[in-house]
């Protein structure tokens, strides 16, 4: 199976944030996707060989938690209907080496044990993360009703420290998706509008 990664810009963040939000229905990647644009360093659209939307991917670095050369994934997921046939395995490889050729030597991530949240997340982090020297701890410090997880994958074969829940800011996320969600609609409406008058517009050159 091919895939394709397509970076995540301003032309098609609206529909990248319609898949993210189609895979985490209560989360908003508006921001993040934004925030990584501007810094040159987008997320991903995963395409297959047709040409389907099959899911999303991301990297991004988190300075303040004081790890200089660690990557963390963010927004990876696959939607619903192209689960089962080991896309999900394919764009986390693929992640996991772009994230290498940048220099990182750790990637890390945030899940849930929750199946209503994130469906067999530990049993398919699991069988990766031990192929790169990684593991999984559990995380309660933070959103305990959510029952996160903390994954670890070693870029360079080298023994990676365990997080121990360190904070993870994620109070600071959880504000920073719904205040992205108001951003989201802000710029939808008026990329809908720009449509609109220019459709106008052109029907009535049309017409003369």
């Amino acid at each position: 199976m091919e895939i394709r990664f397509v970076p995540i810009t301003k032309e098609n963040i609206i529909l990248a944030t319609d898949i993210e939000m189609a895979i985490f229905p209560d989360f908003c990647g508006f921001n993040s996707y934004l925030r990584a644009y501007n810094k040159g360093h987008p997320y991903w659209l995963v395409f297959d060989e047709w040409g389907n939307i099959i899911g999303i991917s991301g990297i991004y670095e988190y300075p303040e938690l004081g790890e200089p050369q660690t990557a963390w994934l963010g927004w990876f997921g696959v939607l619903k209907k192209y689960r089962g046939y080991g896309y999900g395995r394919q764009i986390l490889i693929e992640t996991i080496n772009r994230a290498k050729s940048l220099g990182y030597n750790t990637l890390r991530l945030y899940s849930s044990k929750r199946q209503d949240l994130c469906p067999n997340a530990v049993e398919f982090y699991s069988k990766i993360s031990s192929e790169y020297n990684g593991f999984i701890e559990e995380y309660d410090l933070e959103q305990k009703d959510i029952q996160r997880i903390v994954v670890s994958f070693s870029l360079d074969g080298h023994k990676i420290n365990k997080w121990n829940n360190r904070p993870l800011f994620l109070e600071d996320d959880e504000k920073d998706e719904k205040e992205g969600y108001l951003n989201y609609l802000s710029y939808k409406n008026k990329k809908d509008w720009i449509w609109s008058v220019f459709y106008f517009f052109n029907c009535i050159l049309v017409q003369l």
